[in-house]
Order: structure tokens, then sequence, then C-alpha cells
């Protein structure tokens, strides 16, 4: 196991259950800083709701491909070193990169050490589904059996879903695609979709 920060508080990675589960229970437990939107905060929301639209479409974010960019790549491209473990504090949202340990032993991806494995967006203010102006026809839409009124939405092809909560956008996943099924470890490649599962779960430690 490895420890975690969150908001001041200690959690620890475990396996057994989906990341984006995880991460709406652990939401559901941290208060969320949420400010009245006042002029000064409506600039900074309408460029973060485009810089979300445009990575969205580009099928990577920032320039950052799961499986295909390293912990390189991204120190490039975000100009920083992450703050705490695998997390990047970026203005208007929060950034968690999960990193493959070696060929076969993150998420089933034959990759190398520090390869990219999928990004986990956290958006600081509210944000609707609608305003990510996506084509749900070609999303598909689940319930979420554990958290009440969440739901995810997924476009595998793209490698991208979506979590929301009480109407709410809580986080955006970028993932592997179905096209990189040739880099999932046998013999689980005809799972392709297991691979959505990160294999971390956050828990508080007191």
């Amino acid at each position: 196991m490895s420890p975690f920060l969150y908001d001041g508080m200690v959690f620890f990675s475990l396996l057994g259950q989906t990341r984006e589960n995880a991460l709406l229970k652990l939401g559901s437990v941290v208060v969320r800083r949420r400010h009245e939107m006042g002029i000064k905060n409506l600039i900074p929301l309408s460029i973060l709701l485009l810089m979300l639209v445009v990575n969205i479409r580009a099928k990577e974010w920032r320039g950052i491909v799961p499986l295909h960019s390293t912990r390189a790549d991204v120190v490039k491209i975000l100009g920083l070193h992450s703050l705490s473990g695998d997390r990047y504090e970026l203005e208007n949202e929060t950034v968690s990169i999960l990193y493959s340990d070696g060929p076969c032993r993150t998420g089933g991806w034959n990759v190398p050490k520090d390869t990219v494995i999928d990004i986990t967006i956290e958006p600081d203010d509210d944000i609707t589904l609608s305003d990510l102006h996506l084509d749900l026809s070609k999303y598909t839409k689940k319930r979420d059996h554990e958290i009440l009124d969440a739901y995810y939405y997924a476009d595998d092809s793209k490698g991208f879903r979506v979590a929301v909560v009480d109407g709410l956008v809580r986080y955006l996943f970028y993932e592997p695609t179905d096209k990189d099924a040739q880099l999932k470890c046998a013999p689980l490649r005809k799972h392709v979709q297991q691979s959505k599962d990160s294999g971390r779960r956050f828990i508080s430690h007191n």
C-alpha cells in the first residue's frame, strides 16, 4: 500500500475496487469548497470549460496520452512536478495521474515504468454535463450502484468518461482506448473493459 494525501488527510491505496467509485466515495466525505460565483469568477470558469471541451475532443489531455506519454512528458508539459504523490494542483482543477510500476504491474498494461496509465481531472468549479457539449448519443450511461444519484457517461473508443453526482461533473477520466488492446497483458487482453479499473481505493487513515 502507498500513502496518498488529499486535503490534509492521508489515504492508502488498496486493490479491489474501481477508482472512480472510490473517488466518489471519497468525495462524498470531503467537504468541497464552494464560493458564490461573482463576476471575477466567470472568466476563469469560462476558460476552464473551453479547455475541457477542447481536450475532450482531442482524445487526450493537454497532449498527455494514456499508455503513450511518460512521467517526463508530464513534467515537460505541465512545467512542474507533482505536489503530492501523483497529484497536480492546477488553476481551476486538480489532476491525478496514475503511472505504471513496470510492464504488466499496473492495471494489466504492458508498458514501461513511469508510463501514464490514466488521468483523472477534478474541476474546482461547479460544471454540469451540458457545459461539456458532449454528443451523448456516442456515450453509454451507467448508474452507480452504491453512490446515490451518481452516473457515468463513457465513450470507450475515445477512452473518456465523466462522473456526474447530483447533476454536477465531479470527475473526468482519460483512459486507454479500445485501440490500445494490443498493449494489454496476456491473458487479459479480451477483458479490455476491466482495464478501466485502476485497482486503487482510498480510505481514511486515522
